[in-house]
C-alpha cells in the first residue's frame, strides 16, 4: 500500500470527512463543494487509480488546504472464507485500508471524522443547526454517531443528465422503508476508532464511565450490532444516490466498489420500483448552507410531486383514499 498526499493549509479542525473513490471526476467537485458548505474543516479524498486523477477537478480546494488528496495504490486482498473476522475482511478491501490510513494518520487532528462515499450526501433537517459541527457537538460524550441512509433511484434517467446530482435525482425510497435501516458513521476520535465495515466502527478506548464504548443514533439510543430494524431521520440523513442514471449504474458495475461489492443489474430496476417518494432534502440543505437556490424547473417538479402527496422527507403519498400514509 502506498499513499502520496497533496494539499496545503493548517492542520486540524473540529470535523472532517474521509472518502475513497475512482473515476468520479464528473461528480467529485459537486460533492466537495456541498460538504464544505456544511462546515467540515477538512476532506481527505483517497483516489484509487482514477484514469484521470480526480485532483484535476479540485484545484481551488487543494490550494486552500480544505481538501487533502491521497493517491492511494492499495489493492484488494484475498481472505479465507469461514476463518476471517469482519475486521479482517474489511481490511482486505481498498476501502478498509483507506479508512484505516485516514483515521490512524489524521484522526488525532479532529474530534469527529465521518466516513461516507462520493455518491452519498449528508442532509441536515434540524432547523436549529448552523453547521454540521452543531450536530456533532451534541454527541461528544459518545464514541460515534450513526446517520441513517435514504436511498434514491434513477428518477427515470437512462442517459447521464448534465445537471448536478442533487437536482437530477429526487425519486427516493420512503424514509421508513426497510432499505433505509443502514447508516453511515461519524466517529469520535478520542475513543480510538477502527472502521470494520463501510458502516460501523469498533473502539479501542473505554468510555469515561468505564462502560464498553458504543455508537448511538440521533436520539442517543445505543446502536445494536447487526442491521437495525428501525431508522430515524429527525435531524439528518445520508442521501445515497445508489444508482444515478442507467448509464452511470452500468459504468459502476464494470468498475466495482471500493469494498469489493458489485451490485447486479436487476438492482437498478429494484431501486426504481421502490423509489416512489420524492426527497428534496439535499436541495434544501444546499440552498440553506450553500446559498444555491432550487432551479425553477426542479421546483416545478417538486410542486407537482407535492400535489400527488409524494414530496417532503420521502414518505410516499396514500395508496388508497381510505388509508392515508402515516405522517
Amino acid at each position: 500500500m502506498a499513499a502520496a498526499a497533496s494539499g496545503n493549509g493548517d492542520d486540524g479542525g473540529y470535523s472532517a470527512l474521509c472518502a475513497v473513490g475512482r473515476n468520479e471526476n464528473r461528480y467529485v467537485r459537486e460533492w466537495v463543494d456541498y460538504h464544505k458548505c456544511l462546515g467540515f474543516s477538512r476532506i481527505y479524498l483517497y483516489d484509487h487509480g482514477s484514469s484521470v486523477p480526480m485532483s484535476s477537478e479540485l484545484g481551488p480546494h487543494l490550494d486552500s488546504g480544505f481538501l487533502h488528496y491521497v493517491n492511494f495504490s492499495a489493492a484488494h486482498r484475498k481472505f479465507q472464507e469461514g476463518y476471517t473476522s469482519d475486521l479482517e475482511r474489511f481490511m482486505s478491501t481498498v476501502q478498509g485500508q483507506a479508512y484505516k490510513h485516514c483515521v490512524d494518520t489524521w484522526g488525532p487532528r479532529h474530534t469527529f471524522i465521518g466516513f461516507i462515499d462520493l455518491d452519498e450526501f449528508l442532509v441536515l433537517y434540524d432547523p436549529g443547526l448552523s453547521s454540521v459541527n452543531d450536530l456533532l457537538r451534541d454527541y461528544e460524550q459518545f464514541p460515534g454517531l450513526s446517520v441513517y441512509w435514504v436511498l434514491l433511484g434513477s428518477s427515470g434517467h437512462v442517459a447521464r443528465p448534465q445537471a448536478p446530482v442533487v437536482e437530477s435525482y429526487t425519486a427516493c425510497t420512503p424514509h421508513d422503508h426497510k432499505f433505509n435501516t443502514q447508516f453511515k458513521t461519524f466517529v469520535n476520535t478520542r475513543f480510538k476508532p477502527t472502521m470494520y465495515s463501510p458502516h460501523r466502527a469498533v473502539f479501542n478506548a473505554t468510555s469515561p464511565d468505564g462502560m464498553e464504548p458504543y455508537m448511538v443514533n440521533e436520539h442517543r439510543q445505543r446502536i445494536a450490532r447487526g442491521r437495525n430494524k428501525n431508522s430515524t431521520h429527525a435531524r439528518g440523513a445520508v442521501f445515497h444516490y445508489v444508482t444515478k442514471s442507467l448509464e452511470d449504474f452500468s459504468e459502476k458495475m464494470n468498475r466495482g466498489g471500493g469494498a469489493g461489492v458489485t451490485r447486479p443489474k436487476y438492482y437498478f430496476t429494484l431501486m426504481d420500483r421502490y423509489s416512489k417518494a420524492t426527497c428534496d432534502g439535499a436541495l434544501a440543505t444546499r440552498a440553506r448552507f450553500c446559498g444555491v437556490p432550487v432551479p425553477a424547473e426542479v421546483q416545478a417538479k417538486l410542486v407537482k410531486a407535492a400535489a400527488g402527496g409524494k414530496t417532503g422527507r420521502g414518505r410516499a403519498g396514500p395508496k388508497r383514499k381510505a388509508k392515508p400514509a402515516p405522517s
